[in-house]
C-alpha cells in the first residue's frame, strides 16, 4: 500500500523570520537554517535556503512571485521587462521613438497619453495633434497628452508667409517686384531726390563737361579775349559776342576837337 509523506516547508511572516527576538507565535527571530532547509515568507512569496552557518538576514532572497506586487519582475518575449512593470521614475525618463511627420500625422498619433517618456522627433513640418511643427520640435508623451517642445529656442516660424524649404519671389516682398524691375540707370525713373556727381551725363555744346563730373566748361565764342577801344562787335541770338574788332579813336566831335 502507497504511502503518503507531507513535506511542510517552514514558514513565517517576513517580519517575524528578520526580527532579532522572538516572534509574535514564540519562535526564535534570524534563525540559523540547516543546509538545504527551506523558509518561506507567506506575505512576500519569497523564501530562502539555510545553509548551516548564516542567520536569516544574511541569506539570499528568491521570488516565487513575478509581475505582481511584491513579487519579481516578469520578462516578455524579447527578454525584456514590460512598460507596465516599470516605475514612474523610470518611465519619465524620454525615449526616442523615431521621426514624426506633421504633414501626414505618420506615425498615427494621438492626443490622449500611450506611453509616458516616448518622444518622436519632426522631420517633415505640418499642423497636426492640435499643433503647428516645425523640422527639429519633439512630440513627448507626458503620461495624459502629447506635449510639444520647441527644437530651436528662437526659431523662424515663417518667411513671408511661406514655411518649409522657402524660395522667395520678388512678389513675396511688399515693393520689391516694382523695385527689381526699376531702371535706376534711367533718370527718368528717379521722381525725387538729386543725382550724385558720379551720374551726370556727358555735356555737349556751348557747355561741355565729362560724364560722371561736375566740371563745365563754355565753348569759345570766336572773339579773342581781350579789351577793345570804339570796337565793332557781334553778337548772336543767345547774347554772345562771336567777334569784335578796334575802331578808330574820335578826333572831333561837332566841328570841334575830341
Amino acid at each position: 500500500m502507497a504511502q503518503i509523506i507531507n513535506i511542510q516547508v517552514r514558514r513565517d511572516t517576513a517580519a517575524n523570520w528578520s526580527t532579532t527576538g522572538t516572534t509574535t507565535n514564540g519562535n526564535a527571530g534570524n534563525p540559523i537554517l540547516n543546509s538545504g532547509e527551506f523558509g518561506f515568507e507567506t506575505d512576500t512569496g519569497k523564501f530562502k535556503l539555510g545553509d548551516g552557518t548564516n542567520t536569516w538576514n544574511l541569506l539570499t532572497s528568491y521570488y516565487t512571485k513575478t509581475g505582481i506586487p511584491l513579487g519579481a519582475a516578469s520578462l516578455d518575449s524579447s527578454g525584456k521587462v514590460p512598460v507596465t512593470q516599470l516605475p514612474a521614475s523610470v518611465l519619465g525618463a524620454l525615449n526616442y521613438q523615431g521621426t514624426y511627420n506633421a504633414a501626414t500625422n505618420t506615425p498615427a498619433l494621438v492626443s490622449s497619453s500611450t506611453t509616458k517618456g516616448y518622444y518622436w522627433k519632426t522631420a517633415t513640418a505640418g499642423t497636426s495633434l492640435g499643433y503647428t511643427w516645425n523640422i527639429g520640435d519633439l512630440v513627448v508623451d507626458n503620461g495624459s497628452t502629447l506635449d510639444k517642445i520647441d527644437g530651436i529656442a528662437s526659431e523662424v516660424v515663417t518667411v513671408a508667409g511661406r514655411t518649409g524649404a522657402v524660395t522667395l519671389a520678388a512678389t513675396d516682398i511688399s515693393g520689391l517686384a516694382t523695385s527689381a524691375t526699376t531702371d535706376t540707370t534711367n533718370a527718368a525713373n528717379i521722381g525725387s531726390g538729386t543725382l550724385v556727381v558720379a551720374r551726370l551725363p556727358a555735356l555737349t555744346g556751348d557747355v561741355t563737361s565729362l560724364a560722371g563730373t561736375g566740371a563745365f566748361v563754355l565753348t569759345a565764342s570766336g572773339a579773342t579775349a581781350g579789351t577793345y577801344t570804339n570796337a565793332t562787335v557781334t553778337v548772336d541770338a543767345k547774347g554772345r559776342v562771336t567777334s569784335a574788332t578796334a575802331g578808330t579813336p574820335l578826333t572831333s566831335i561837332n566841328g570841334g576837337t575830341a
